[in-house]
């Protein structure tokens, strides 16, 4: 059984890192989703995006609709790396 991890904010620094690490060390399938807010790294996932294995959805999670698709699929575990909007001092 292949391993399904969803990662919420997966297009950060820290969560393109976690990516590109199962992708290059494991057999599991990921599912990043993200807003792409200011906190995303534009092309840090650029040598994954082709791989059968990474998928990709520009979502806003506060949004309980949006990532139903996801929810309905068999993902384990979720891995959280998105950043917690707020004022930026």
């Amino acid at each position: 059984m292949v391993l399904k991890i969803l990662v919420t904010g997966g297009s950060g620094f820290i969560g393109s890192a976690f990516i590109r690490f199962l992708i290059g060390e494991t057999d599991a399938e990921i599912v990043n989703v993200d807003k792409l807010t200011y906190a995303a790294t534009p092309g840090a996932l650029a040598d994954v995006e082709t791989d059968r294995r990474y998928a990709f959805a520009k979502v806003d999670i506060r949004d309980g609709a949006a990532p139903g698709r996801h929810r309905r699929t068999s993902l384990s575990p979720l891995v959280e790396y998105r950043v917690h909007g707020g004022p930026r001092r």
